[in-house]
C-alpha cells in the first residue's frame, strides 16, 4: 500500500513539473470607477500557450499590456518566471470578479477586485477644470430607432495626447457608428466658462429592453498633468414594435420620401420601345440597410425587368441620410392605357410617434401602337374652308367689317385665282418629274437587297459561337431580313413575336440581357440551333405580319 502511495506522489510530482503555476495581483484593491490599476499575472513553470484576456472586456478597459521575464537561481537552479502586466480602469462600481484568464491549457484563479464611485463631483463639472458628459437626444426610443450620443468634453485648460475609449454597453445589442467631425467651441456650465470639444455618435439599438452606454474613459495631460476623466453611465429603455404599425417592414425614422423619375414622357410612349423608371428611397435617421426594397410585377401588356439598386448613406452632424435608387426597364407589348399600382411604403414618424405612409399614386401610361397606320388627312378637307365656315365663339357676335369694299373683295378674288393657277403648275411639273424618274429603270434606284436566309444563318451561327451579345443581336436582325424580305422587323422583340418557343424565349432573354448590362453569364447556343429549325421549317414562317413592333433599339 504504501509503494501505491509513493508512486502516486511520483506521477503527481512529474505532472506538476509539466504545469504552469499562475497567479494574479491587483496593485491597488479597492480601486474608484475609472482610476487605472494593474492587474499582474505571474507564471511560473512551462507555458504552454498565450493567454486570452477577452473575458476582461466585459468589466474593464483593457488600457496597456506589459510582459517581462524575471530569472532567478536558488541552490544551482534557475527558476524563470513570465509576468504580464495589465493596465485597467473598471467600468461601475460594485465587487468586479476577474475570470480565470486560459494560458493554453492552463488557467489562472478568478480574483475579486473591489471597486468604488467615483464620486459626483466629477461628473457634474462642480469645482472640476476638465471632465466629461455623456447625454442621448432622446431617452427611450424604438428598437431600430437612431440615437444621436454625445459625448462633450470641458476643460479650462490646454490639453493634449488625448485617448478616449470607445462605445460599450450592456443589455441589448447595439449598431454604432462615429458621425460629422469634432466640434470646438466656448460653453458656460454651471456658471463658468469652457472650452467644449464635442464628438457625435449614432446608435441604432437591435432588441427591446433596457440599454446602458458604459462610461467612456477619457486620458489627457492637462496643463502639463496627465488626467483620467470619466463619463456617466447612460440609460436607456427600449420600446418594441407598436402594435398600431401595420407595414410588413418596419422602419422608424424622422422622414421617409418616395420620388420617382421616367426616362420619357408618359404621353408619347411606343409598344416596343423601353422606358426607365427610377423609383428612389429616401430616408432621414436610417442606415441604408433598414430601408426596403421596391419591387414591380408585371401588369398584363407590360413586362418589367429590375435593375440592382443603388444605395448611398451620409452622415452629419445630425445622424443618416440614406438613399435606395432602384430602376426598371418597363417595355409595353402594346398600344393603349396602362394603369401602374400605386406604391406604398408605412413607416413610423419618430417625431410624430405615429405610423404614416409614403406613397406614389397610380401612374397611368398612354402606348402608342407603332403598327397603327397614321391618317391621312383627305384633300377635301383641305379646301372649302373660308370665312363663311367660322364658328362663333359662345357669347360673341362675328359682324362684317365696315371696311371691305368691293374693290377689296375683287382684289382678293383675283389673288385667291392666281395662287390657285400656281399651285396647278406646279402640280403638273411634279407629275412630268415623277414620269421621267419611273422610265428610267431600276439601274439608279439602291432596294434593299436582302441576304440569303443560309448565309444570313451562318452569320448567326458564327456570332452565337463568338459569345458577343452585341454581335448576336446584329446578326439575328441581319437573319429576320432575310427571312422577312418583304417586311422585316427592326427589334428583338419584333422578332421574337414571330418566332415559336424557345427561339423567342431566347432572344427576349437576351433582350434584356442587353438593355439590363447586367454581368450574367449569357449563351446563345441555343439561339442558332433554334434559329436552324426555324429556317428549316418553312411552315413556321407566319404569314401576317400586322403584329410587328417598332425596334426596342433604334
Amino acid at each position: 500500500m504504501v509503494r501505491w502511495f509513493i508512486l502516486f506522489g511520483l506521477l503527481l510530482a512529474a505532472f506538476s513539473a509539466y504545469c504552469a503555476t499562475i497567479t494574479v495581483t491587483a496593485d491597488r484593491n479597492p480601486v474608484s470607477v475609472g482610476e487605472p490599476f494593474n492587474l499582474i499575472f505571474r507564471v511560473e513553470g512551462p507555458q504552454n500557450g498565450e493567454p486570452d484576456f477577452a473575458p476582461l472586456n466585459k468589466h474593464f478597459n483593457l488600457l496597456g499590456t506589459g510582459q517581462s521575464i524575471v530569472s532567478s537561481t536558488v541552490n544551482g537552479k534557475i527558476n524563470r518566471a513570465k509576468t504580464y502586466t495589465l493596465t485597467l480602469t473598471a467600468l461601475k462600481q460594485g465587487k468586479i470578479v476577474v475570470p480565470a484568464i486560459r494560458f493554453g491549457t492552463d488557467k489562472s484563479k478568478p480574483v475579486t477586485v473591489n471597486v468604488r464611485s467615483s464620486g459626483q463631483s466629477r461628473q457634474t463639472g462642480k469645482d472640476q477644470s476638465f471632465f466629461i458628459r455623456a447625454e442621448t437626444d432622446i431617452a427611450n426610443p424604438y428598437v431600430q430607432q437612431q440615437i444621436i450620443l454625445k459625448v462633450k468634453i470641458y476643460r479650462q485648460a490646454r490639453w493634449s495626447r488625448a485617448n478616449l475609449t470607445p462605445i460599450k454597453s450592456e443589455g441589448v445589442e447595439i449598431i454604432s457608428q462615429r458621425i460629422g467631425t469634432e466640434k470646438t467651441y466656448n460653453e458656460k456650465y454651471q456658471g463658468k466658462n469652457y472650452m467644449v470639444t464635442e464628438l457625435r455618435f449614432v446608435v441604432f439599438p437591435q432588441q427591446s429592453g433596457d440599454l446602458t452606454v458604459l462610461p467612456f474613459r477619457l486620458s489627457a495631460r492637462v496643463a502639463d498633468k496627465s488626467r483620467v476623466v470619466h463619463s456617466q453611465p447612460v440609460k436607456l429603455t427600449i420600446r418594441p414594435i407598436p402594435a398600431s404599425f401595420s407595414g410588413s417592414h418596419w422602419v422608424v425614422a424622422r422622414d421617409i420620401r418616395l420620388q420617382e423619375a421616367w426616362s420619357s414622357e408618359l404621353a408619347e410612349l411606343k409598344a416596343g420601345e423601353p422606358v426607365t423608371r427610377t423609383l428612389a428611397i429616401i430616408g432621414d435617421g436610417v442606415g441604408v440597410d433598414q430601408l426596403p426594397s421596391i419591387k414591380l410585377e408585371d401588369i398584363p401588356g407590360i413586362k418589367i425587368y429590375p435593375n440592382q439598386p443603388e444605395n448611398q448613406e451620409q452622415a452629419d452632424q445630425k445622424g443618416l441620410l440614406s438613399t435606395r435608387t432602384s430602376k426598371f426597364a418597363l417595355i409595353p407589348s402594346g398600344g393603349g392605357i396602362h394603369e401602374l399600382p400605386v406604391i406604398e411604403i408605412p413607416w413610423w414618424n419618430s417625431t410624430k410617434d405615429k405610423m404614416e405612409i409614403a406613397a406614389i399614386p397610380t401612374v397611368r401610361l398612354s402606348v402608342t401602337d407603332t403598327l397603327a397606320a397614321p391618317s391621312q388627312p383627305r384633300a377635301s378637307n383641305l379646301v372649302g374652308v373660308g370665312l363663311d365656315t367660322a364658328q362663333k365663339i359662345p357669347g360673341q357676335q362675328i359682324s362684317e367689317s365696315p371696311y371691305l369694299s368691293d374693290d377689296t373683295d375683287r382684289w382678293l378674288l383675283f389673288s385667291s385665282l392666281g395662287l390657285l393657277l400656281l399651285w396647278l403648275i406646279t402640280l403638273v411639273a411634279w407629275w412630268r418629274n415623277y414620269k421621267a424618274l419611273v422610265g428610267q429603270g431600276p439601274q439608279n434606284t439602291m432596294p434593299y437587297v436582302p441576304r440569303k436566309p443560309e448565309k444570313a444563318l451562318r452569320n448567326l451561327r458564327r456570332a452565337c459561337e463568338a459569345g458577343n451579345p452585341e454581335d448576336v443581336y446584329m446578326a439575328l436582325l441581319d437573319w429576320a431580313k432575310a427571312i422577312w424580305p418583304d417586311y422585316p422587323p427592326r427589334s428583338l422583340e419584333a422578332i421574337a413575336q414571330r418566332v415559336p418557343s424557345p427561339l423567342s424565349d431566347e432572344i427576349r432573354f437576351l433582350s434584356q440581357h442587353l438593355y439590363s448590362e447586367r454581368q450574367a453569364d449569357w449563351d446563345g447556343s441555343t439561339i442558332a440551333e433554334e434559329a436552324a429549325r426555324f429556317d428549316i421549317a418553312g411552315n413556321d414562317r407566319p404569314q401576317n405580319t400586322s403584329t410587328v413592333l417598332e425596334p426596342l433599339y433604334r
